[in-house]
C-alpha cells in the first residue's frame, strides 16, 4: 500500500527507466505500462524504497494498527455466545481483512482485467491459504463453509456484477466459457448448500440470509453461462425446458419466498430495516423467477390463468411498480433514489417483463403495472405479436402458438 504513488509514477512516466532502455523501443504506451505492471522485481524495489522514507514508516505503523483494529472488530463479531469453531474464526478474521481490500479493488473493475488482476491476486494467495487452514475445523455438513467460499471467492464479482472470465479472456468467447461455467456451478452449489444444510453459528446464518437475494439474482441473470458454449445460441429455450434448470427455477422460487418470512423474524428484521435494498433485490429476483416459470408452464402446456403463480406475480409486480412500494420509499428516504430508478428501469424495460405483461393482458385479462414507454424498443417491437406470428418475432412464437391452442381447447 505504501508504494502506490511510486507505482503510479513508475507506470505513467514517459521517460525510459534504466532497466528498460533497450526493451521499450517501438512499444505503445499501453504495452509499456502493462510490462511495468507485471515487473515483480521493480514492485519489490519500489516497496523497499518506500520503507526507507520516515513518513512511510509512520504510515506503515498506522496501517498495522488499523489491521489490528479490524481483527479486533471481526473477533468481537464472531467470538460470542452464538459463535462456533474458534480456530476457524481466527483464520476467517485474518482473511477478512485481506478480503476487504479485494472488494475495494473489485469496485474499480473486473478482477480479471489485466490492469486490476495483479492487485487483486496479491490478496488471493493469503485468502486461499487461510481458507485451506480454517475450513477443516468446520464439519462438512455445516453450511458455513459454503458461505465462507462465497464471501471470499465470489462476492467481489457479485457486488458489481462482474463475470468470471479468466485473465485475458473476452466476454462471450469459447475461452471464457469453461471458466464462467465452473464459477456459476460453484455458486449454485453454494446457494443450494446454504438453503439445505444447517448453521451451527447463528451469526453466520443471518449473514447468509442477507447475502442470498444477491446470490440468486446473479445466478439467474448469468444462467446462460452455466450452459456449455455450444448451447449459448439456444439459451432461452434451454433454460426453460431442460429439467435441471426447471428444477432450479422452482427451488429459487421456494427459497426467495421463504426469505420473506425469515426477514420478519425478530433476529432478522432489524438487520433488513437497516439495509432495505436487500429486500428490493429479493423482490427483483422473484419477478425474474416468476416470469421464467410462466414460460416453463406454457411450454409444458400446464399454463393456467387461474393458477396461484399468476396471482403471486401480479401482486408482486403491482407492488413493485406502483410507486408506493414500501421498500423503494424507504430506499429513497435514505438517498438511494438513483438505485431505485435503475432497478425499476431494469426490471420493467426488458423483453421478458414486456412479453409477460402483454401475454397476461391478452390471454388472461390480467392487467399489471410496469408498462414500458411507447418509445421503448421492446414495447414497439412487440406490437402485434399476439395477432400475427412471423419470422421476425420468433423469440416467443412457440409460446404464443401454444397459448392460442390452449385457449381454444
Amino acid at each position: 500500500m505504501l508504494q502506490i504513488i511510486e507505482i503510479i509514477h513508475y507506470l505513467y512516466s514517459k521517460t525510459p527507466h534504466t532497466d528498460e532502455t533497450s526493451t521499450i523501443t517501438g512499444m505503445s504506451d499501453f504495452q509499456i505500462r502493462f510490462s511495468r505492471l507485471w515487473n515483480r522485481e521493480k514492485q519489490i524495489e519500489l516497496f523497499k524504497s518506500s520503507l526507507a522514507r520516515k513518513r512511510h514508516k509512520v504510515i506503515l505503523v498506522l496501517v498495522i494498527l488499523f489491521q489490528f483494529a479490524k481483527l479486533y472488530e471481526y473477533g468481537g463479531d464472531y467470538m460470542n455466545d452464538e459463535g462456533r469453531y474458534p480456530q476457524a474464526k481466527a483464520c476467517y478474521a485474518v482473511g477478512s481483512v485481506a478480503n476487504g481490500y479485494s472488494k475495494m479493488i473489485a469496485l474499480a473493475g473486473s478482477p480479471d482485467e489485466y490492469w486490476i488482476y495483479p492487485f487483486y491476486q496479491s490478496f488471493e494467495w493469503m485468502k486461499k491459504i487461510l481458507y485451506a487452514v480454517g475450513t477443516p475445523h468446520i464439519p462438512l455438513d455445516d453450511a458455513e463453509i459454503a458461505l465462507w467460499r462465497y464471501e471470499w471467492f465470489h462476492y467481489p464479482y457479485v457486488i458489481k456484477f462482474h463475470e468470471q472470465l479468466g485473465l485475458g479472456n473476452k466476454r462471450e468467447s469459447r475461452e471464457s466459457a469453461p471458466v464462467q461455467k465452473a464459477a456459476l456451478d460453484d455458486l449454485w452449489n453454494i446457494i443450494e448448500t446454504i438453503n439445505t444444510k444447517p448453521f451451527a453459528d447463528k451469526n453466520r446464518e443471518r449473514e447468509a440470509w442477507m447475502d442470498m437475494p444477491a446470490m440468486i439474482e446473479y445466478s439467474h441473470l448469468h444462467a446462460k453461462y452455466s450452459l456449455p458454449y455450444e448451447q449459448w445460441q439456444d439459451v432461452s429455450l434451454a433454460l426453460v425446458s431442460t429439467p435441471k434448470y426447471v428444477k432450479r427455477n422452482y427451488q429459487m422460487d421456494q427459497w426467495l419466498t421463504r426469505l420473506e418470512q425469515r426477514y420478519q423474524q425478530s433476529n432478522m428484521k432489524p438487520l433488513i430495516q437497516k439495509a432495505p435494498q436487500i429486500e428490493a433485490i429479493r423482490q427483483s429476483a422473484l419477478l425474474l423467477v416468476f416470469e421464467k416459470q410462466m414460460r416453463m408452464k406454457i411450454l409444458a402446456r400446464r399454463f393456467s390463468c387461474e393458477s396461484d403463480l399468476i396471482k403471486r406475480y401480479a401482486a408482486l409486480r403491482n407492488r413493485y411498480f406502483s410507486g408506493k412500494n414500501p421498500v423503494f420509499l424507504d430506499m429513497r428516504s435514505r438517498g438511494m433514489g438513483k438505485r431505485v430508478n435503475a432497478m425499476i428501469d431494469t426490471y420493467q424495460n426488458n423483453i421478458s417483463a414486456e412479453f409477460t405483461r402483454q401475454m397476461l393482458g391478452e390471454f388472461c385479462a390480467v392487467k399489471v403495472e410496469g408498462v414500458s414507454p411507447e418509445s421503448h424498443p421492446y414495447s414497439d417491437g412487440m406490437k402485434g405479436w399476439f395477432q400475427d406470428l412471423t419470422s421476425e418475432n420468433d423469440i416467443y412464437s412457440k409460446e404464443i402458438t401454444i397459448l392460442k391452442e390452449i385457449t381454444h381447447e
